[in-house]
């Protein structure tokens, strides 16, 4: 049946159908096209950027995390009483599946040691009375978290957040 016997005029479905699909190849192309990101030319200076940020990379080579959430420290002031607790998060960097393991393994004797690294010097900020002394509390931590997890376990701690306990 042609489009004379039907009595319809104009293009038939199928001619729509393609027409349409080619207008919405074309429109994909074209974003994809205008979207993707351009290459950078190659250039002495970018080679030389790449290679300032490598020499800037540390030691480590396979960079893992182990978490210690809420570990509760005192807050020491300078006179030896005890003004209330902290909450402290703590993120060791390891390097390595096999450190990260040894270190998951020690974490009960490494926050032992915190704990009384911690409980045997003032914590307070000796200039904001009832402030944790964050630098001071960092390194104290740091040094009895290493030699507490062993040599070379630890590659670097932080302290991600620090909360006041409610009392």
């Amino acid at each position: 049946m042609s489009n004379e016997d039907t009595g319809k005029s104009g293009p038939s479905p199928i001619v729509f159908a393609l027409v349409a699909l080619l207008i919405g190849l074309g429109g994909g192309g074209a974003a994809v096209y205008f979207l993707m990101p351009a290459k950078a030319p190659e250039t002495a200076a970018a080679t030389d950027t790449a290679e300032d940020k490598a020499a800037e990379v540390d030691e480590a080579s396979d960079i893992l995390h182990v978490n210690v959430r809420r570990f509760s420290a005192p807050l020491i002031s300078q006179r030896g009483t005890t003004l209330g607790y902290v909450w402290i998060d703590v993120d060791f960097v390891v390097d390595g599946p096999t450190n990260q393991s040894l270190l998951s393994a020690r974490l009960p004797r490494v926050k032992n040691a915190m704990l009384k690294a911690l409980h045997s010097a003032p914590t307070a900020s000796p200039e904001r009375p009832g402030a944790l002394d964050v630098k001071g509390v960092e390194a104290r931590m740091r040094a009895a978290a290493k030699a507490a997890a062993g040599d070379g376990v630890i590659y670097q701690m932080y302290i991600t957040n620090v909360q006041r306990a409610p009392t």
